[in-house]
């Protein structure tokens, strides 16, 4: 009777183990195919973000209130091949100043990161709206 207790025993773990093994299996190939299309998004999130914090940091965005986007132009040049981008300048009373564009391509993807950081001129405020898609 022993015996047959310890064969039980050893086909329960089996079938326990074998159980899990197919969950985590099963969980990883859901995880790999799901995170595919979610994770580009946040991608070009962190983009367009990472692009106003360096633009503002070196104050490329208050060369462009008096008109002046050559240094934004070469930074968007910057951007992956892959990324085309553009960037608006906006005066506090939301009048646009300005706007450039990645040279070669156009925002025009279904899926479009839009993103606006607010930027000190001369005691006055400006925005920058930043658009970002794949190409």
């Amino acid at each position: 009777m022993e015996r047959l207790n310890k064969r039980g025993l050893i086909f329960t773990i089996d079938a326990i183990l074998a159980i899990l093994a197919t969950t985590i299996i099963l969980v990883s190939v859901y995880s790999i195919f799901n995170g595919i299309n979610s994770d580009d998004g946040d991608e070009l999130n962190e983009i367009v973000l990472d692009f106003l914090t360096i633009a503002e940091k070196n104050y490329y965005l208050n060369l462009t209130t008096s008109g002046d986007f050559s240094k934004v132009d070469e930074f968007l040049l910057a951007l992956p091949n892959q990324v085309c981008g553009n960037i608006s300048i906006y005066n506090s009373d939301e009048d646009l100043i300005g706007s450039t564009s990645k040279i070669g391509c156009s925002v025009s993807n279904d899926e479009v990161i839009i993103s606006r950081r607010t930027f000190l001129q001369n005691s006055s405020v400006y925005f920058a709206k930043m658009e970002v898609s794949y190409v």
